[in-house]
């Protein structure tokens, strides 16, 4: 499988729908937020998004080890080089509004987020 072109059509179908209907509050905001994708109904996967000089270990690590202007590539390391996908941060941002970031009770969500990923998944 192409990992960019998967990336490039992605959708948020399996969070939209693990949300849909919840009484959960974090999967209603999550729900919220899904849908408010790009006008063109894609994200941008193609624009690298800067990294230097925002405590990425790829990058600034990797200049605070070998020193300045040795790093020209970030190698070596699981991570992504383009935004979040704006319902993503929209979810953190509803989440983050509690002020309390104890163990959440997934009892609800967990059955229908599995479902909706399985499900997902087969297409």
């Amino acid at each position: 499988m192409n990992r960019r072109s998967f990336l490039r059509n992605a959708g948020l179908t399996a969070l939209a729908g693990a949300a849909a209907g919840s009484s959960n509050p974090l999967m209603a905001a999550a729900a919220g937020a899904a849908f408010q994708a790009p006008s063109n109904g894609k994200y941008d996967f193609e624009t690298i998004y800067n990294r230097f000089g925002s405590h990425s270990t790829k990058f600034d690590q990797q200049i605070r080890v070998y020193g300045k202007g040795s790093v020209e590539v970030g190698m070596g390391i699981a991570d992504i080089d383009f935004k979040a996908a704006p319902c993503i941060t929209d979810a953190l941002n509803a989440r983050m509004k509690h002020e309390n970031w104890g163990y959440l009770d997934m009892g609800e969500a967990t059955p229908m987020m599995t479902e909706a990923v399985a499900a997902w998944n087969k297409k």
